[in-house]
């Protein structure tokens, strides 16, 4: 068991639900985030998530998160990027790199020529038993040693790196003049099937890579058939900053707008704040290994997305009542709600929802199949409805065996 379980408590009653708003759990500054603005997440191998913020890094363990800032000897606090390997976490934020091993802080900071220390690193990448670090607007460098060495590139525009990643000895950079790939660290090509355009990003997962363009969509590459299928951005609809692939397959991307996320046969979902999102401006995603879906935005933080089968009913959606209290299925797939305002609520399997007429208005609890009734604790009563919503009303006064108002059910 990972140290990253988290409880996630829901009416978990197995929903085939309407609509199209979402849940989300968010994790902020007041839980303990160094900072809201959050610009990558990853996890280690004994499941701690990383969170990495303009205003700090942040180890989180389910619960509670612990900040490793300047005053534990990261180089700046403006973090951008984390990453891992050989065991160790590389840390890519303003000015240079820090590495993490065995709870040891160790910095690089950029020098020689061009030195800049408010110049950002946008990725740290092993390749070939080497460290390679990205910068948006100075370029490629190499660790060599106790230094960071420019790799030199041969147009300007390639010297804003925006990711990168490795795959069969090749290593891959999304740039503002396309996509440059290499076999040496040192020669780069220009892919040409992909356009000397502005890309965002690049991600990788198995046999599936995905670049990302500000304006111009997004290419789709199947790694073992060699076949690249493009999404326009007129289909996507926003600028995309960023890409990802969950463990699904599916892709993830990141806009000012709201989440675009791209399906397995190339459907689209939009997600924003119109149905559940905490806010539009998303930054990144991370799938943790406990199938656990992460998203960062830039100024609320974290989200813990439990997918789409978990939606919400509520009024925005056409349900009556945003106060339910309880609830049940039927056996022939019916749904009765409780709710604080409302009383009954009921969703057929069609569907179709109605409020079941009754004599209260607040519902605090409820239990289906118990002498073959539908039992409902009022404010005041005990309600007894059959099949065909014929009520009956027990009350305190004129049955003995009722110990009070405000009923909870108890069933043995």
């Amino acid at each position: 068991m990972t140290r990253i379980s988290i409880l996630f408590i829901l009416f978990c009653f197995p929903f085939v639900l309407f609509g199209q708003k979402y849940s989300f759990v968010t994790y902020s500054t007041e839980k303990g985030l160094p900072q809201s603005q959050v610009t990558s997440i990853n996890q280690d191998n004994e499941g701690y998530l990383w969170v990495s913020t303009l205003g700090g890094l942040a180890k989180f363990n389910g619960r509670d998160f612990f900040s490793v800032s300047t005053s534990d000897g990261l180089l700046n606090n403006r973090i951008k990027s984390i990453d891992f390997y050989k065991d160790t976490i590389w840390i890519g934020h303003d000015g240079g790199i820090s590495s993490i091993r065995n709870n040891q802080i160790n910095s690089i900071a950029f020098s020689g020529n061009g030195n800049d220390q408010s110049r950002n690193v946008s990725k740290v990448i092993g390749f070939k038993d080497d460290i390679y670090v990205c910068s948006n607007g100075g370029g490629l460098y190499k660790r060599i040693g106790k230094e960071l060495v420019k790799v030199p590139l041969s147009e300007s525009d390639f010297e804003r790196i925006r990711s990168a990643v490795v795959y069969e000895n090749e290593l891959y950079l999304a740039t503002r003049g396309g996509i440059l790939v290499s076999n040496d660290g040192i020669n780069f090509r220009r892919l040409e099937n992909y356009g000397e355009i502005s890309y965002s990003g690049i991600f990788l997962r198995g046999d599936k890579m995905v670049f990302s363009s500000y304006s111009n969509g997004i290419a789709i590459r199947d790694l073992k058939t060699k076949t690249t299928r493009k999404i326009s951005g007129d289909d996507l609809k926003y600028s995309i900053y960023n890409c990802y692939i969950d463990k699904k397959g599916k892709i993830w991307l990141s806009t000012l707008n709201g989440i675009v996320a791209v399906d397995n046969d190339f459907s689209i979902t939009f997600l924003d704040d119109s149905n559940g999102l905490p806010v539009n401006m998303i930054s990144c995603y991370f799938n943790d290994s406990e199938g656990n879906f992460w998203i960062g935005s830039q100024g609320k933080g974290i989200f813990r997305y439990p997918g789409m089968n978990f939606k919400y009913f509520d009024q925005s959606t056409g349900f009556p009542s945003d106060l339910i209290v309880t609830g049940f299925q039927t056996q022939k797939g019916d749904y009765y709600f409780g709710t604080f305002d409302k009383g009954i609520i009921k969703k057929e399997k069609n569907g179709k929802i109605k409020i079941v007429n009754s004599q209260e208005e607040t519902i605090w609890s409820s239990v289906s199949g118990v002498n073959n009734k539908m039992w409902f604790g009022s404010g005041s009563s005990l309600i007894e409805m059959d099949e065909d919503e014929n009520m009956s009303y027990h009350y305190m006064d004129s049955n003995p065996s009722i110990p009070g108002t405000k009923l909870r059910l108890c069933i043995k």
